[in-house]
């Protein structure tokens, strides 16, 4: 019995929009770890980790990095 090859489908066209915008994303993810020890707002309990905001919090605390965590945050997830 002689069974055929099915013929191999053409290669989609890439989406280069999907493309950067997955870079973006993910330099985006980079900077909001980068900056999640300089809030104001940011704690770390020794104790119970999972109430932690970032394992690392620095003393010098700036409020400029207090609202491009929340901002982030909001559309993350959801992206």
């Amino acid at each position: 019995m002689v069974t055929l090859a099915a013929a191999p489908t053409p290669p989609r066209p890439r989406s280069y929009a999907l493309d950067y915008l997955r870079a973006t994303v993910i330099v985006l993810v980079v900077l909001l770890h980068a900056i999640m020890a300089y809030p104001t707002w940011g704690i770390f309990n020794p104790k119970d980790y999972v109430r932690s905001t970032a394992p690392i919090i620095d003393p010098m605390h700036s409020w400029v990095f207090d609202l491009p965590p929340v901002l982030l945050n909001n559309f993350f997830m959801a992206l």
